[in-house]
């Protein structure tokens, strides 16, 4: 009997801690914060990765399935005219999937 208490015990805590870290972090990740965070690097990967300036006015993040949608995109590169950026989609949706390694 002593032994199974042994072993019990520490399940217990270290499934509340899982669970409490689990909805922390669910918390961080619905936060405009962190919404604010990611789409900085977002603009900053996508300008680094083109040598554009990148503008994103909104993004919606949906977690099932995890995808990624920007609104207001516009890629501006050395055009004379700033009220019409090189690119300018309406809508610009991107896809993830996670696999394990």
């Amino acid at each position: 009997m002593g032994a199974r208490k042994i072993v019990r015990q520490p399940t217990i805590i270290i499934s509340a801690i899982l669970a409490v870290l689990a909805t922390i972090g669910l918390f961080v990740a619905h936060s405009q914060a962190f919404h604010r965070f990611l789409l900085s690097k977002v603009i900053l990967q996508a300008e680094a990765s083109t040598g554009a300036r990148v503008e994103i006015r909104k993004m919606n993040i949906a977690w099932r399935p995890l995808t990624a949608d920007f609104y207001g995109l516009a890629v501006r590169g050395s055009e004379t005219n700033p009220e019409y950026p090189f690119f300018r989609p309406i809508m610009c949706a991107s896809a993830y999937k996670l696999r394990p390694c």
